[in-house]
């Protein structure tokens, strides 16, 4: 039994017993019972119900349990019980069949037919003031109609008195889609006396939902059978429950991403490589499709990774007006055919400490959605403010497109939802914007209206220094050759890397790190690119064993280090991110070589 059950079994002014149909053994007693056999429960608990009866009438109390054992109720049995002193106490018997602890048995209600009107009403009475003060929700119809609610289920289900709640149909009060279980439940309880506990879904005063465990038990209330009902309110527990589930899938979702993004752009580096050499050699449409197509893969995958391991840069102070610029200049071609661009920024801004590169990503990402909800040729705007407050610097993003519907607004900076037509996102952008606003101290929030557009509003802290971070310049790119020894386990990214680097450079390709080994103990390279991850020996380990002057003039090749250890070591070293461009790898060996 629970704990509210069983203080409803205990303190019911009738007297009550359920004893097990097979063996007769009492199984529960409540109080008002002992107090009429005058012994004590656990002397009654070690008792059979034949134990209650006069020796001549076992006879017929086993024929009586033979007879009605199949059927969900009895008819109300009269009979003599003895009390402990010896007397016979003359008994009325309503017995219904039970489930208790998962074995058959028979609940009794007792009806003392030697006891005065006045003691009855004098445990009636006690029985409802101990209903009023149960900390747990109580309910009690009759018939599917309420006839009563205690103060803990009015103030659960936000109603201002139980006069709102008596004389209502109970399934008023109970979620449409839980309906027809609960009208089964209530049948039940009266063919078998109880119920065990089961979820369901209330309706509040205000509409929302609550999630309750109930359980119910056919009593006598105020004279009469009634259903009485005790629920526990679990909205909070599920609510939590759903929380860590979420919080768990994500996980699995960001090693899953990670996972793929590794996998994705090894052979993706050596595509793209092999595109550009035949953008230089061959041209035409064709081929500049391609390279058009494996940039979109590229960026999905740099989005992958910045989902699943955020890049720690440097934060500096950030003119925003500035960061805004070089976003709206990105952005324009998704701009310029949908939208009016409208800026407006306050005079004087402070500086924001971010890195500028990843700001400059929420900005691309904000104005690009705001694009998008835009209908194409509808000429509507989109709005840039920038002001400043009480220490804290704010940009908002608003767009006259078609809105966010209620019921879906808050998801939207969920990874991998989007509200976007198939094929124009995967849901990453507004997820990654997030996490980077957080991981400034920064908050990002978002507003919207069908038919009338949204705003996304972000808030930052203003910067104390007053250094603003500016772009670097590239420095001229050196023109000589050198030798370059390449390590990765994969055959077509070395010819893909010979053939960019050619004729300039002399690339000397291998795909295990130990031949790596062997070829640095007899030749002389200039510089070494190698990829972080391999079987038999990895980058890092690679790096360990290379003679000393040799570890500076490496260039590391990354899919995707994911782990705590392998961006740990990177830091502060010279690596390339998976795919990467011609300009990006000849840089590289470009500032290691020698």
């Amino acid at each position: 039994m629970t704990v509210g059950y069983e203080l409803l079994f205990d303190a019911n002014p009738r007297p009550m017993l359920v004893f097990d149909r097979q063996t007769l053994a009492i199984v529960a007693i409540n109080a008002r019972a002992c107090e009429l056999y005058g012994w004590s429960k656990s002397e009654l608990l070690a008792m059979t119900i034949r134990d209650l009866r006069p020796p001549e009438d076992v006879a017929r109390l086993e024929h009586a349990i033979g007879v009605y054992a199949g059927a969900p109720s009895a008819p109300r049995l009269s009979r003599r019980h003895m009390a402990r002193d010896g007397r016979m106490i003359d008994v009325d018997l309503e017995m219904s069949r039970v489930e208790l602890d998962g074995r058959p048995c028979t609940l009794c209600q007792i009806v003392d037919l030697g006891t005065s009107d006045a003691t009855l009403r004098r445990s009636e009475l006690n029985f409802r003031t101990l209903i009023e003060h149960l900390p747990v929700g109580t309910i009690v119809h009759r018939n599917g109609v309420i006839v009563y609610i205690n103060p803990a289920a009015v103030r659960g289900l936000r109603y201002a008195s139980a006069a709102d709640v008596v004389g209502r149909s109970l399934l008023d009060l109970i979620h449409p889609d839980d309906r027809p279980a609960i009208a089964a439940r209530a049948k039940q309880t009266v063919t078998e006396g109880r119920i065990p506990t089961a979820e369901s879904r209330m309706l509040r005063a205000d509409g929302t939902v609550a999630w309750v465990e109930a359980e119910a038990v056919l009593l006598e209330f105020d004279g009469l059978p009634a259903n009485v009902v005790i629920a526990h309110e679990v909205t909070e527990r599920r609510e939590l429950f759903a929380r860590v589930a979420t919080a768990d899938r994500l996980v699995s979702m960001g090693t899953l991403a990670a996972g793929v993004a590794h996998e994705i752009n090894n052979p993706l580096s050596y595509l793209i490589s092999n595109l550009e050499i035949l953008a230089r050699t061959v041209g035409g449409p064709l081929v500049a499709d391609a390279r058009e197509a494996a940039d979109r893969v590229s960026a999905i995958v740099r989005e992958l990774r910045e989902l699943t391991q955020p890049a720690g840069d440097e934060l500096v102070p950030v003119d925003v007006v500035k960061t805004l610029a070089s976003s709206i200049k990105m952005a324009n071609n998704e701009l310029r055919h949908r939208a009016r661009l409208i800026e407006t920024y306050a005079p004087n801004l402070p500086c924001v400490d971010a890195s500028p590169s990843r700001l400059g990503q929420v900005f691309l990402n904000m104005l690009v959605n705001a694009a998008h909800a835009i209908v194409e040729g509808s000429n509507g705007e989109v709005r840039v403010r920038a002001t400043s407050e009480a220490g804290r610097v704010f940009i908002e993003i608003e767009d006259t497109g078609v809105g966010i519907p209620e019921d879906i607004v808050g998801r939207v900076f969920d990874p991998f939802f989007t509200t976007k037509p198939h094929g124009v996102g995967i849901g990453l952008g507004l997820a990654i914007s997030h996490q980077i606003v957080r991981s400034l101290g920064g908050e990002i929030a978002v507003t919207s209206a069908v038919g009338k557009g949204t705003t996304f509003r972000i808030s930052l802290r203003a910067s104390t220094a007053t250094r603003v971070a500016e772009a670097e310049t590239e420095p001229p790119l050196v023109a000589r050759s050198l030798r370059v020894l390449l390590i990765d386990d994969e055959e077509a990214v070395g010819r893909a890397v010979a053939a960019l680097l050619a004729p300039e450079h002399e690339v000397i390709p291998v795909t295990r790190a130990r031949a790596a080994l062997e070829l640095v103990a007899t030749e002389r390279f200039d510089a070494i690119v190698c990829d972080l991850m391999m079987p038999e020996l990895n980058g890092m380990e690679l790096y360990e064993q290379l003679p000393a002057h040799y570890r500076d003039r490496l260039v590391f090749m990354t899919g995707g280090a994911f782990t705590p250890q392998a961006r740990a070591f990177l830091a502060g070293r010279e690596y390339l991110d998976k795919p990467f461009t011609e300009e990006q790898l000849r840089r590289a060996i470009d500032r290691v070589g020698r």
